[in-house]
């Protein structure tokens, strides 16, 4: 080999052969970090039957989308509420994709059920004198986590016109809007918790 390097150095370290080595240097490297059959990967992730994730555009952005009622093994759903995502993880998931894809990702929770606990915040009167529409917060810091609203008739939970602010309460409902700023909820059922 140094014999042949010895005949060829002119040619070699001329600039056709620094050019050729090169190229095949690059190659070589290229070769070996791409691996066969390299194609696009889909990171799918389900926790409870609930969530995936696939990349959008070929990009590595990570979107959620929630699937409501899922089909099981054995060709049933599930209907049953749950407790997660909770309100802010619902937030810190929408904020956490760009600005131009919130709204996408915010309409990927409606249909989903949930049962989370909260705290009792205020209620208003509707048009019809049997509906209030209540408005609660989920999390542990109260002015400081989402906001949730949803209606419900007075007549089912008289116990609505004595609450006050702050009483701990577990609402359960199908989600229906996250807005920019509070989720509106169907609610279901209403828990009325002690302190």
């Amino acid at each position: 080999m140094l014999k042949w390097i010895a005949d060829n150095y002119t040619w070699i370290f001329s600039g056709v052969g620094v050019t050729a080595l090169l190229l095949l240097f690059g190659l070589f490297r290229w070769k070996k970090r791409t691996p066969q059959n390299a194609h696009p990967s889909l990171a799918v992730s389900v926790a409870d039957g609930q969530l995936l994730a696939s990349p959008i555009a070929g990009r590595d952005v990570i979107q959620t989308v929630h699937i409501t009622n899922p089909i099981q093994s054995d060709g049933s759903t599930t209907s049953e509420f749950k407790a997660t995502p909770t309100a802010k993880e619902i937030y810190a998931q929408v904020d956490a994709v760009p600005v131009y894809q919130r709204s996408a990702a915010r309409e990927s929770y409606t249909g989903l059920k949930v049962r989370w606990p909260a705290k009792f915040q205020t209620l208003q009167e509707t048009k019809d004198p049997n509906v209030v529409r209540i408005f609660v917060r989920c999390g542990n810091e109260y002015l400081n986590s989402p906001l949730v609203a949803g209606e419900l008739d007075i007549r089912r939970y008289p116990r609505l016109k004595i609450i006050y602010p702050g009483e701990p309460v577990v609402i359960a409902g199908t989600i229906n809007n996250v807005g920019e700023i509070g989720i509106y909820i169907d609610l279901d059922q209403l828990e009325f918790l002690e302190k």
